[in-house]
């Protein structure tokens, strides 16, 4: 995104499942300045079987399966409603 790296994890939640998180891109205007972070980011519950490699997999010819998750289409991987707070926190958990 914007020609930035984003950090983007799978990982097993003991109470919501098992989860995708994606760092997202904003902070324009703001003292700490525009930079991919993980409270920008979003998170969607995915399958068992799904991988980052299967993930970005096509859904159909013009975009991948993660891209439909993250834009609330796919009702077998739901976006979830979490706060950016919520989002790193579950983040740094996990990579700490």
């Amino acid at each position: 995104m914007y020609g930035q790296t984003t950090t983007e994890a799978i990982i097993d939640h003991p109470k919501h499942g098992r989860l995708y998180l994606i760092q997202g891109y904003g902070g324009e205007g703001t003292i700490a300045g525009a930079a991919p972070r993980w409270r920008h980011g979003a998170v969607c519950r995915v399958l068992g079987t799904d991988t980052l490699e299967s993930l970005r997999g096509d859904a159909n010819e013009y975009t991948s399966v993660i891209n439909v998750a993250l834009a609330g289409h796919d009702p077998d991987r739901p976006l979830l409603d979490w706060t950016g707070h919520m989002i790193k926190r579950c983040a740094l958990a996990v990579i700490l």
